[in-house]
């Protein structure tokens, strides 16, 4: 099976929906996308996935449009919650 390519400035929510980012990137909005403290997840190619800090503590669920892609650093590759890829240029 083919790993799905990550996209920045998108919003991949945990029930397996994508969206585009049609808001402006600041602080208040990504805690508002990924429901609190946010996280930076580096990926290569310059891209970031901001995601809930406490997912895991908060049993937020898998994230379903990620689920095929081994994210480094999050427990187990997968992320809990939602998350926005944004690319270092966006920040």
């Amino acid at each position: 099976m083919k790993k799905p390519e990550i996209q920045r400035n998108r919003i991949y929510y945990a029930d397996g929906r994508v969206e585009p980012l049609q808001m402006p990137v600041q602080l208040e909005n990504l805690q508002e996308l990924v429901g609190g403290w946010i996280e930076a997840v580096h990926l290569d190619d310059g891209l970031t996935l901001v995601v809930n800090e406490e997912g895991l503590i908060h049993n937020l669920p898998a994230n379903q449009a990620l689920a095929e892609t081994y994210v480094p650093g999050a427990r187990d590759g997968m992320i809990f919650g939602n998350a926005v890829c944004l690319h270092i240029e966006d920040l």
